[in-house]
C-alpha cells in the first residue's frame, strides 16, 4: 500500500504538529467542464452582457511546507518514507510493515491557527487505510515517530475518509457528516497530561 502526498500548503499564524500515517487508489477529482465564453449581447446604453467568466482569485497567505524534492523539514523512518515524482510516499507490503502505526512529521514550524491543503493518492491493496495528524503529540515512550492526537482519516475505500479519528485516544470522534458535541465524549482523564479533552464545548463538525 502505499500513500502519495502530492502537495502540501499551510496558512499559519503563528503550536501544532502536522504528520502523515504510512500506507490506496483515490480517482482524480473531476474537473468542471470549460465554459465558452457567452455571445457578448447588447443592453441599454450599448453595454455588453456575457462575456467570459472571472478568473478565480489567487489564494494568499499560505506557503510549501514540501519543497517538492526532499524529506527536508520532515522527520521520519526512511525504510517506509521517500520522495517519488514530485510527492512525499509512505509505503508499507505484506512482508514489511511497521510494528505499529508510524508517521511523516512535520518539523519545520510552530503555527498556531491555521489552514490545511493537500492532496494525496492511496494506491495497492483496496483495504488501504492512513490518515494526517494535528495537533497531536509524540508518543516516544511507545516508539519513534508513533503520535497520539487527532486524525483527518483517509481510505482507499472512502469509507471514512473524511471523519475526525483520535489516533491512541478515543477512536472514532466525528463521522462525515454528522456533528458531534464534546459533551458526548468519555467522562475521564486524557489519556496523556500533554492532551486536553474539552468535554464541555463543541466538538467537530465534518462534512
Amino acid at each position: 500500500m502505499t500513500l502519495q502526498v502530492l502537495r502540501w500548503v499551510v496558512a499559519a499564524i503563528l503550536t501544532m504538529t502536522v504528520a502523515i500515517g504510512v500506507l490506496a487508489q483515490q480517482p482524480p477529482a473531476q474537473q468542471p467542464p470549460s465554459q465558452q465564453p457567452a455571445a457578448q449581447q447588447k443592453g441599454r446604453g450599448g453595454g455588453g452582457r456575457g462575456g467570459s467568466p472571472v478568473a478565480p482569485l489567487e489564494e494568499s497567505g499560505f506557503r510549501p511546507i514540501f519543497d517538492g524534492q526532499s524529506l527536508k523539514g520532515w522527520d521520519c523512518d526512511p525504510d517506509f518514507w521517500r520522495v517519488e515524482n514530485g510527492a512525499i510516499a509512505g509505503e508499507s507490503k505484506t512482508d514489511h510493515q511497521p510494528p505499529q502505526n508510524i508517521f511523516c512529521i512535520w518539523r519545520d514550524g510552530k503555527p498556531a491557527d491555521f489552514e490545511l491543503k493537500l492532496e494525496y493518492r492511496l494506491t495497492g491493496a483496496s483495504s488501504g487505510n492512513s490518515g494526517f495528524q494535528y495537533r497531536s503529540i509524540e508518543r516516544p515512550d511507545v516508539a519513534k515517530w508513533v503520535m497520539q492526537g487527532y486524525q483527518a482519516d483517509i481510505d482507499a475505500q472512502q469509507r471514512y475518509t473524511g471523519q475526525i479519528y483520535e489516533e491512541r485516544a478515543r477512536g472514532f470522534l466525528a463521522l462525515r457528516g454528522r456533528l458531534e458535541r464534546g459533551s458526548h465524549c468519555r467522562p475521564r482523564k486524557p489519556p496523556h497530561p500533554d492532551l486536553e479533552w474539552p468535554c464541555d464545548e463543541p466538538a467537530h463538525r465534518r462534512r
